[in-house]
């Protein structure tokens, strides 16, 4: 997507300071959060073609850089990417998460 509209690309994406538990248990616990359970599975998404990383990059934090670009961008980013992904034979992506379960106190 940076090739097309690169000025829309976060700096800082949000997303980034939480891959790790031990990241989100210090953000939760300078939120007031002490005690959470937090978790983390590694994960892969099969795609049934190549078109599907589309779906997956509309429900991820990629959302807002696709919603910012105009229609005609949008279009092209939406189908230069199978073409790369079938050069490249990509038959999943990674789909890490790290999510938490906060406890009353």
């Amino acid at each position: 997507m940076n090739e097309f509209h690169p000025d829309h690309v976060a700096t800082v994406s949000p997303w980034e300071r939480i891959t790790r538990p031990d990241a989100l248990r210090q953000l939760l616990s300078k939120s007031g959060i002490s005690r959470a359970e937090v978790t983390s599975e590694d994960g892969q998404q099969r795609l049934g073609s190549v078109e599907d990383w589309w779906i997956i990059a509309l429900g991820s934090g990629y959302r807002w850089t696709v919603e910012q670009m105009s229609d005609d961008k949008r279009a092209r980013v939406k189908g230069a990417n199978p073409k790369r992904l079938r050069k490249r034979g990509t038959t999943s992506v990674e789909t890490n998460v790290v999510y938490a379960i906060p406890r009353k106190t």
